[in-house]
């Protein structure tokens, strides 16, 4: 691949993510069709698992992400810092996904705990510098009274 079209490639990107940043939920379809292939394969982790179709991961994970989390907005050093969380955490030999990855990253950069049961975050947590909140049960949980 050239410089040339790497840098296209690259400004390709950069444009894509600024338009779903900048997108209302409602518009997201469009902004995804302009830049994903139709059969774009998604694949995260669960509930969602595997998306296939362009149409499918804008439903099913970029509007209910963006739903849940309307005033999240994810920065360049966000990207950077969860490449850093990897290699830091591959170097020991934790594996982890970039989704868990970008996960820390922006916990860590807003101060915020994890709230997960997924045992791969103990571990993150070990090399890097995330809070995890406290999941363990807290003895029997009583009804309340009507």
């Amino acid at each position: 691949m050239t410089d040339e079209l790497t840098q296209s490639n690259k400004r390709l990107v950069w444009q894509f993510w600024q338009d779903l940043d900048a997108a209302m939920p409602a518009a997201l379809p469009g902004v995804a069709a302009t830049t994903l292939a139709e059969e774009v394969a998604w694949t995260g982790f669960h509930p969602f698992n595997s998306l296939t179709g362009c149409d499918a991961v804008v439903a099913g994970w970029w509007q209910p992400l963006r739903a849940a989390f309307p005033d999240l907005r994810l920065e360049n050093d966000d990207y950077v810092v969860a490449a850093k969380f990897f290699n830091a955490c591959r170097t020991k030999g934790i594996q982890g996904s970039n989704t868990d990855f970008l996960i820390c990253a922006v916990a860590v950069r807003r101060q915020l705990a994890i709230f997960t049961t997924d045992k791969d975050f103990a571990r993150f947590a070990k090399q890097l510098p995330i809070v995890l909140h406290d999941t363990a049960p807290r003895g029997p949980v009583r009804k309340p009274r009507v």
